[in-house]
């Protein structure tokens, strides 16, 4: 909690001089265990899959070369977006995958390899939690190096 502190100080003080330019200040509170920011080193990748079986092809993939400890397949989404200037529309199948950042390079690397689509979606989220036996479960689970 001292950055937000440190912040909110910051800020008291820029609003109580005569001539500041700042008018109102916002302080943002980050998530914290123990008084410290909690961040962990592991991820969700996200990408979609025309079918069933690219989408199975691509979890097994990654899965079978230690780059995921598990992919989650959501059944039929519907994807509105914008392609080569026209609107499209597709049924699509989305995969969620539990991986750590060591690993997102060779994750994203073989989305690419595997994936039917010219340009796949590869989109990597920070998990900053959770349970720390699954977490560790999923760091036993991905070869990052």
């Amino acid at each position: 909690m001292i950055w937000v502190a440190i912040g909110f100080l910051a800020a008291r003080r820029a609003l109580a001089q005569p001539n500041s330019l700042i008018k109102f200040a916002v302080v943002v509170v980050l998530p914290t265990t123990n008084d410290r920011f909690y961040m962990t080193k592991h991820r969700l990748v996200l990408t979609t899959a025309p079918s069933k079986e690219e989408a199975h092809k691509i979890a097994r993939g990654l899965v079978d070369r230690r780059l995921a400890a598990c992919v989650n397949i959501v059944p039929q989404i519907e994807s509105v977006y914008r392609w080569q200037g026209k609107i499209e529309e597709a049924q699509e199948y989305v995969l969620v995958i539990k991986t750590t950042s060591g690993a997102f390079e060779k994750v994203r690397d073989a989305i690419r390899e595997l994936h039917s689509y010219e340009l796949p979606e590869c989109i990597c989220l920070a998990i900053d939690g959770g349970s720390s036996a699954y977490l560790k479960w999923l760091e036993d689970s991905v070869e990052s190096g």
